[in-house]
């Protein structure tokens, strides 16, 4: 099959419906800010972890023309985890509570990971139990961005806008 990667600009997501039926060859897309929330109403199935998340980067079309939406944030964050589970008790921090953010926390919720959101809105609407555990606990930084590393340790190991804390601190990685 003869395969291409394009970029298709949107003006307005009311254009979605007319773009897919006048591009009948197209099997999958990309879906960026600020259309990650909004393109849900659009699309025929959302996968559990997308839906649960609230927000979805990866649309797949079947042959059949349904649209199914996927977060692949949460792919890339858990298959980055892989040899560190099991190893010490993890802890993480998660700098925000953007999108990204999101997928991050539902990993990290999923796996049982301890983890602290800092946010520069902690009482945001935008938190929530993302898989019906207690979330993550929530503190606001510093009018500097700063919080306070004596209370919650140190950090070795980052992805993206996640930091995971083991202790004692052994090695700082980079994933």
């Amino acid at each position: 099959d003869d395969v291409q990667y394009k970029l298709f600009p949107m003006g307005n997501l009311s254009e979605f419906p007319d773009f897919i039926n006048s591009n009948p060859g197209i099997r999958g897309l990309n879906v960026t800010i600020p259309y990650k929330q909004k393109i849900v109403k659009y699309l025929d199935e959302v996968d559990e972890s997308a839906r649960r998340i609230g927000a979805v980067n990866c649309i797949k079309i079947t042959k059949f023309k349904e649209l199914i939406g996927y977060n692949t944030d949460v792919y890339g964050f858990e298959t980055s985890l892989k040899g560190f589970i099991g190893r010490k008790k993890l802890k993480a921090l998660v700098l925000g509570n953007g999108g990204s953010s999101k997928a991050v926390q539902y990993v990290l919720e999923h796996k049982g990971i301890e983890h602290l959101v800092v946010t520069r809105n902690p009482n945001s609407s935008r938190q929530r139990n993302l898989i019906g555990h207690r979330a993550g606990e929530i503190v606001p930084s510093s009018s500097d961005g700063l919080f306070d590393r004596k209370r919650h340790g140190l950090l070795n190991l980052r992805y993206g806008n996640a930091l995971l804390s083991r202790y004692p601190i052994i090695e700082t990685e980079t994933v």
